[in-house]
């Protein structure tokens, strides 16, 4: 129990770690649900919904040992059990049946959130909701722009601000804690909420590391300590731009403008190399 403070309260517990609350469980207000069922999946060129097709049921009562927590559902039965390992917790479900796994942190009101892996519409990921997954950028990502309004006939063709080339289930917080959820399976994070974050995973066994600091660099140390320290670019990844370019052969005719122009070029970027394939849903890379 390495960093972690268990404490009984009047039908529920409080989870602390590294002097921050992370867990508040109460039958009113349960932390963790199973769910039983299937994950319908959608696709069109690279686009990807996600349907949750799964029944929930909900912890209710509890019981505490030195190992961690149990928990019992409604009718009685054993429902899981969180354990506590070296800054570390396991959520292990008891029902045989159970195949997903949510969970709700607490969260402050002002608190901002950070991570997701690579994401290109927000920094702040507070207020949002993201489906941790791989899917193609799409046209019209920002769910309040106009071409996102025209784009709604054809959603499997549309963009969203969720999607990215690289997800990670590894989010910061401005309260200096941080966590990670090890797993292989799709994540859902739910920022939406005003006292509390959701992580959906979609596997039936998770485990979620938890990191704290003083200040924000030392808590990013923490996890570069854990993950490993990105390698720098080379200088002349960053010393000039790299054009994009997809004009045949006359794209070595517009660089040559570019260069005379005066402007400082270190790399050329030509998607059409490989010849251009015309289909019925339009122009795409051989």
């Amino acid at each position: 129990m390495d960093g972690f403070d268990l404490r009984a309260m009047a039908g529920g517990f409080e989870l602390w770690f590294a002097g921050r609350l992370l867990l508040r469980h109460s039958a009113e207000q349960p932390c963790l649900a199973l769910g039983r069922g299937g994950l319908r999946v959608d696709s069109h060129l690279g686009h990807f919904r996600l349907y949750d097709e799964a029944e929930w049921s909900y912890c209710l009562h509890t019981s505490l040992d030195e190992d961690g927590i149990e928990f019992i559902d409604g009718r009685g039965q054993k429902h899981s059990r969180i354990l506590l390992r070296n800054e570390a917790i396991v959520i292990e479900p008891l029902d045989p049946d159970a195949c997903f796994i949510e969970l709700a942190f607490h969260a402050e009101p002002d608190e901002h959130v950070w991570g997701g892996g690579e994401q290109f519409s927000f920094l702040d990921l507070r207020g949002r909701a993201f489906s941790l997954c791989v899917g193609e950028p799409g046209v019209g990502r920002d769910p309040h722009g106009e071409l996102a309004a025209h784009m709604v006939a054809t959603p499997l063709r549309a963009g969203d601000y969720w999607t990215t080339n690289y997800p990670q289930p590894t989010f910061l917080t401005s309260r200096l804690l941080a966590l990670h959820v090890d797993t292989a399976a799709d994540v859902h994070a739910d920022f939406t909420h005003a006292d509390r974050h959701k992580l959906r995973c979609y596997d039936a066994r998770c485990r979620i590391e938890f990191f704290a600091a003083d200040d924000m660099p030392a808590l990013v140390s923490r996890l570069w300590e854990r993950f490993g320290r990105p390698t720098p670019l080379p200088d002349w990844a960053i010393e000039g731009a790299i054009i994009g370019l997809k004009d045949g052969e006359r794209s070595f005719e517009r660089l040559d403008r570019i260069v005379e122009a005066g402007a400082v070029v270190t790399g050329l970027w030509c998607e059409d190399w490989a010849g251009i394939r015309q289909t019925d849903f339009g122009r795409r890379l051989f």
